[in-house]
């Protein structure tokens, strides 16, 4: 049956799912003290919603195989890399700090629960829509960039990975992230921003068009929240810190893009304003740089 696109009781159910489904992870979290399922959590509810949707609206047109069948690869291959990555790592920096406060805790699995729901909306619609016209333009531009985004991700955390595998004390600075220095999350922007484009197709009325938050979310969520800017500001703390990566490291920041991949002999030549209206090279990033800049600058005088 289909439920409708606004259909205030699906909507409803599927916040109580996300709600419930966060809940029961968050609560193994806070009694048994245990952050390895916090991302594994995040990635297998974005499958649970898509295919509950899918079935329960039971309307089976092509876009819906397509957005759940992307929805469904996306998730489980984020949710097993990431829970992979911790069981290799043993511990989950980001908890360092708010493991023994339970109202951080859940504050974080709060904002968990807001990411899977809002980033979600794209697939939820389209599944709820008996909507159905002929395939056109936007679904192909949005299948493509779900695909580049998808293939992008995969290969730069596998290559990651691998390098810091074999070499524990230098950052990656080979293939993609000679080119930028964050290619997972140019990729996982990509592919979010191909999900709303293809579900546009669908879109009747002015409620669905509601989750271009979606991509918009993910965007803010990795270059304003928890993605580039803690992992900028650990590497400068690491890598800036230590007086024999620290040169290289200022070579690396200043020739190579943080996200859209570019050239770094051509990155390096492009003017700081530039850089940050078209590269998001934002100066909060590495405050670090600047005070190492400035030291070095003083022990010349």
């Amino acid at each position: 049956m289909s439920v409708g696109i606004g259909d205030y009781d699906y909507s409803l159910f599927l916040v109580l799912v996300t709600f419930l489904y966060q809940a029961v992870f968050c609560s193994i979290t806070v009694v048994c003290r245990f952050d390895k399922l916090t991302d594994f959590a995040g990635g297998t509810n974005f499958v649970v919603n898509a295919l509950l949707t899918f079935f329960i609206s039971a309307t089976w047109h092509k876009r819906q195989w397509i957005l759940t069948t992307f929805t469904v690869l996306w998730g489980l291959r984020l949710s097993l890399f990431l829970f992979y990555r911790i069981l290799v790592w043993k511990t989950d920096k980001r908890f360092d700090e708010i493991r023994k406060n339970i109202v951080k805790i859940i504050g974080f699995w709060t904002i968990q629960f807001l990411w899977v729901y809002i980033v979600g909306l794209p697939t939820m619609f389209v599944n709820a829509s008996d909507h159905n016209p002929d395939i056109n333009a936007f679904d192909v531009i949005g299948w493509l960039l779900f695909s580049c985004g998808l293939i992008i991700e995969t290969y730069a955390d596998a290559h990651k990975q691998y390098y810091k595998s074999k070499n524990k004390t230098h950052w990656c600075d080979v293939g993609l992230w000679s080119w930028t220095r964050h290619p997972n999350y140019f990729g996982e922007i990509l592919l979010h921003i191909g999900m709303f484009i293809s579900a546009t197709p669908i879109f009747e009325g002015g409620v669905a068009w509601i989750s271009i938050i979606s991509p918009i979310f993910v965007i803010l969520i990795l270059l304003f929240l928890s993605g580039m800017p803690i992992l900028e500001k650990n590497s400068s703390n690491r890598y800036l810190g230590r007086e024999e990566t620290r040169e290289e490291y200022k070579e690396y920041l200043h020739n190579t893009s943080p996200l859209v991949p570019f050239p770094p002999f051509i990155y390096k030549r492009v003017p700081k304003v530039l850089k940050i209206i078209f590269f998001c090279e934002y100066p909060f990033y590495n405050p670090a740089l600047k005070a190492y800049s400035e030291e070095d600058k003083n022990s010349l005088i």
